[in-house]
């Protein structure tokens, strides 16, 4: 079986700022389920992989928010804030494997 993976995209003003890959994570309950399994981005990966001036930004994140109750593979979200609430971006984690939704 190959690595499962995450394509994440940092986005900002509607550009996108940065695009790489990550190796998946298995997570407790919530995640991007693959063969009965959930899995997540590795934070400490994610965080390494953003520019410098972001990286305290997705620390106060909520990290990963998900769409319920779709059908087909929707990234994870993730809103980066400033300490004075300004938007600075938005960061998407799309799994790389075959998504088999446990939970409607």
């Amino acid at each position: 079986m190959s690595q499962l993976t995450y394509s994440l995209t940092f986005h900002q003003n509607g550009v996108i700022r940065l695009a790489v890959t990550v190796p998946a994570q298995r997570a407790y309950a919530i995640g991007d389920y693959h063969l009965g399994q959930a899995y997540e981005p590795p934070s400490a990966l994610v965080r390494e992989a953003l520019p410098f001036a972001y990286r305290k930004a997705f620390d106060r994140a909520v990290k990963w928010w998900r769409e319920k109750g779709s059908s087909k593979v929707m990234p994870s979200k993730c809103d980066l804030v400033s300490l004075k609430g300004k938007p600075l971006g938005t960061l998407y984690a799309t799994p790389n494997f075959f998504y088999n939704q446990i939970f409607d």
